[in-house]
């Protein structure tokens, strides 16, 4: 059995655990510049458990939601990009040194998670873009990381966070090499 959701098409979960099917595959079919939405908008501390997440050629845009909705879960079995598909995750504010411990299938705190059973690609990692607001136009906190922690069934859980641009860290790196040298001629 599965989902599919169509370009300009949108999944808008009402309620933690609306579907809470392993074996329920999601699809989206967005193609080009079509985008397809999966949203977890106005929901608190849901989650949502299905197999494997296979995307089309487009955009897919995950929202976990803005204001206060908060601590969402979205956990699928796997990942699949077609083509040149592209995951666009809006409004998330997940922390990655949130990621130890043991997940319960409940979050006891207010940040968003996205896990995968199986791992993830480095090359479909690079095309999964995390935004703090609700747009492209928003603050882009980096494309996905993966860090793999236990959860209470045994089978461990592949959080995907977002990282810095490199462009971010060296230009850090640069600073604080220029402070030491400012030190040094002192």
């Amino acid at each position: 059995s599965g989902v599919t959701v169509n370009t300009a098409g949108t999944l808008l979960f009402s309620a933690s655990n609306a579907v809470n099917n392993t074996s329920t595959t999601l699809t989206t079919l967005a193609t080009g510049t079509g985008t397809a939405t999966i949203s977890m908008q106005g929901l608190n501390g849901a989650t949502e458990t299905m197999g494997a997440l296979t995307l089309g050629a487009g955009i897919t845009v995950i929202n976990f939601g803005s204001g206060t909705t908060i601590g969402n879960t979205l956990k699928f079995s796997s990942l699949t990009m077609n083509g040149s598909a592209v995951v666009d995750v809006f409004n998330w504010n997940g922390n990655p040194s949130d990621v130890t411990g043991t997940d319960t299938g409940s979050i006891p705190d207010a940040y968003d998670r996205l896990l995968f059973s199986s791992s993830v690609s480095s090359n479909n990692l690079a095309d999964i873009n995390f935004y703090s607001g609700s747009s492209t136009s928003s603050t882009f906190l980096g494309t996905g990381a993966q860090i793999a922690f236990p959860s209470s069934t045994g089978t461990p859980f592949n959080n995907e966070v977002a990282v810095p641009e490199p462009s971010t860290i060296f230009g850090g790196l640069c600073l604080l090499g220029l402070l030491g040298w400012s030190r040094r001629r002192q």
